[in-house]
Order: structure tokens, then sequence, then C-alpha cells
């Protein structure tokens, strides 16, 4: 076996362990991303609710009403 064969072998090992490294980590902002993502259209979603509540308390369906639950 030639110098740059082992040469080439460790180098290879190494980018290996390093990959899996990266692949772990990739996971993980992964998930994050999609949590974020999630988080936010629940808020919309529970901003939605709560104007619609207004509207039926107060009943009426004017823009004032419904722009308090958005903001």
């Amino acid at each position: 076996i030639s110098q740059s064969h082992l040469h080439k072998r460790k180098f290879w090992l190494k980018f290996e362990e390093e990959l899996g490294l990266y692949e772990r980590r990739i996971f993980w902002l992964s998930n994050l991303s999609g949590i974020s993502t999630l988080s936010g259209l629940l808020g919309t979603v529970i901003g939605i609710y709560i104007s619609f509540q207004n509207m039926k308390i107060s009943g009426s369906a004017s823009a004032e009403v419904f722009a308090d639950g958005i903001s």
C-alpha cells in the first residue's frame, strides 16, 4: 500500500466523521425551522379566533373590532 493511498484513506475517514457531525446539526436546524413556521401559523390562527370572538361579543363586524385581535 502506497503512502498516497494511506493519506487518501485517512482523508476520507476524517471526512465521513465530520460529515456525520454536520448531518446531526442539520437535523436539529431542520426541526427548529419547522417548529418556528408552525408557531407563527398558530399565532395567526389564535389572532383570527380572537377577532371573531370580539365580533361575536360586540355584535359588530366593523374593522376596528376585527383589528383588535390581530395586532
